[in-house]
């Protein structure tokens, strides 16, 4: 097996909900369909219930604090969780998965004041 399927596998085991949110909406053809990357994820977020929001946050939360805080995770965003995205730098990455947590938070908190993953 190699380092993409070790990386795939990995995230559907331990993040599948995280993995299908942004594969979904991160595809190959969000250049076209979506213009920026930020776009998908505003689109995600708002076709997404609620509950469903709550386990990508969690999701992500764990993901952050093992794949995500390797020193470049641009193959762990990229192979791992699907995200079409070809980033030139893993600040760039670091960024991008950033802001998909900061979405998330700020949608659930619009019904749950003060939530917590």
């Amino acid at each position: 097996m190699g380092m993409t399927q070790k990386l795939r596998k990995e995230a559907e085991d331990r993040w599948p909900n995280l993995k299908a949110f942004l594969q979904g909406y991160m595809h190959e053809d969000w250049p076209v369909d979506d213009g920026t990357p930020e776009n998908p994820v505003d689109r995600a977020v708002a076709e997404t219930p609620l509950s469903a929001l709550k386990s990508v946050a969690s999701e992500w939360w764990q993901w952050n604090s093992s794949a995500g805080s390797a020193h470049d995770p641009r193959r762990q965003i990229h192979d791992g969780l699907s995200v079409n995205v070809h980033f030139k730098t893993s600040l760039e990455a670091r960024q991008f998965m950033n802001l998909v947590y900061d979405k998330l938070i700020v949608a659930i908190r619009k019904d749950e004041k003060g939530w917590k993953p």
